[in-house]
């Protein structure tokens, strides 16, 4: 409508539609519940770029990357699929859990064989998109635990967290 300064109308073109809240309560809770994953763990708020196994020298990595084998990600631009680890021990901060990240940008289902985590412990899946609410992410204390080394398959346009346990 030729503005797009919309922090200056006072019309329904800046207004709030607060239904809409309603309308996609699922989604409201994923995204809330995202958040509070997001501040309960230091590894999800970084300070300083993450460092990889080539420019980490003899810190450690701090993001290691995957495909769908262990340590072989694929970065041509054709490619439909991208994981990683992220190691809990190196936050900067407090140590935290491990975190692997599975994506899926192809319009079929894929197996992406799950690595160790970066400390040894356990995974459990705590999100998958695929998922109808409220199975899409779950409390850590409850997800279900994931061998590593075993086929995860992740749905088409879909993204799976693992979590390693504390």
């Amino acid at each position: 409508k030729g503005n797009n300064n919309a922090w200056c109308q006072d019309n329904e073109m800046a207004w709030v539609d607060w239904s809409l809240a309603d309308k996609n309560a699922d989604f409201l809770r994923f995204t809330r519940e995202m958040i509070h994953l997001r501040k309960r763990h230091a590894v999800l708020r970084r300070r300083n770029f993450l460092r990889d196994r080539f420019d980490a020298g003899d810190l450690g990595p701090e993001v290691i990357w995957h495909g769908l084998e262990p340590f072989r990600p694929d970065f041509r631009y054709i490619a439909r699929t991208l994981a990683f680890a992220l190691d809990g021990r190196q936050t900067g901060r407090e140590r935290d859990c491990d975190f692997y990240i599975a994506m899926n940008a192809w319009q079929d289902r894929l197996p992406f064989r799950v690595p160790p985590a970066p400390s040894g412990r356990p995974w459990r899946r705590i999100v998958d998109t695929a998922l109808p609410s409220p199975a899409d992410i779950l409390a850590e204390e409850s997800a279900p635990p994931f061998p590593f080394d075993s086929i995860l398959p992740v749905d088409g346009y879909a993204l799976v967290v693992l979590i390693s346990a504390p």
